[in-house]
């Protein structure tokens, strides 16, 4: 089973200050082709912006995003996984979260991010891995044996 750890390894994380606007974090999502921004206050995490939030309440409430702040629109109810998690406890956490992205955390210190996409692609490359299994198990052929000799052992006839 994959856990979190395994499947941030590689990525970069990108922030957003609390005071960038929600243009600047409109335009670093897009460049990183990033669905979510953490939000950092100096070194502390402090909320977190997603395409979501600056379509709900920055473009459909009408307001500018030049001059909306990333702290006005961010969500602060965040809801973090650890690294050692695997991706089916953070699954779950989302769903009972009602969440999109989750914060990953080592040590006390932010290190990822992960999606509800993310981790679906690894669940359904997990259940793709079982069924091959399985279906190899079900269906494997039994070895080729040598034709059974009879055994003319005086053991043999006393059963």
């Amino acid at each position: 089973m994959r856990m979190i750890g395994d499947v941030i390894a590689g990525r970069t994380l990108h922030v957003v200050l609390h005071t960038a606007s929600a243009r600047e974090a409109a335009q670093v999502m897009a460049t990183r082709q990033a669905s979510s921004l953490p939000v950092v206050e100096g070194k502390r995490l402090v909320g977190i912006v997603t395409e979501r939030d600056l379509v709900h309440r920055v473009m459909a409430a009408r307001l500018d995003p030049a001059v909306t702040l990333v702290a006005q629109v961010m969500s602060t109810r965040l809801v973090t996984a650890h690294v050692d998690d695997s991706y089916e406890k953070a699954l779950g956490k989302m769903k009972r979260n009602h969440v999109r992205h989750l914060l990953i955390v080592e040590g006390g210190h932010l290190v990822g991010v992960v999606s509800m996409r993310d981790l679906l692609v690894v669940d359904a490359a997990e259940k793709s891995d079982e069924i091959q299994l399985l279906t190899s198990y079900i269906y494997a052929v039994p070895p080729v044996l040598p034709p059974f000799e009879s055994v003319d052992d005086e053991w043999a006839h006393t059963l």
